[in-house]
């Protein structure tokens, strides 16, 4: 990843609304292939994104960006192969 696109990963804001919540998941969700549990990690915050239910950020909301937030800033990070 690119080191400009990791510190805008650390310095991201709590999302305020569903938008918010699917521009994070929009980002993160490119990497999803590298992060293992992808998808159990974010389905809290996948389920603030359905339109029949409320806004509610709570303690797993909460868990689910801060999980994601560090696990896309941690190393390893992976690189394509330079075969050179």
């Amino acid at each position: 990843m690119d080191p400009q696109k990791l510190n805008g990963v650390a310095d991201w804001p709590l999302p305020k609304n569903p938008t918010d919540v699917r521009s994070f998941l929009g980002f993160t969700g490119y990497y999803q292939y590298f992060v293992p549990n992808y998808s159990k990690i974010a389905r809290p915050l996948l389920d603030l994104t359905k339109k029949n239910l409320l806004w509610h950020w709570g303690e797993a909301q909460f868990k689910a960006f801060e999980t994601l937030k560090t696990l896309m800033c941690r190393k390893p990070v992976l690189i394509q192969p330079n075969f050179e």
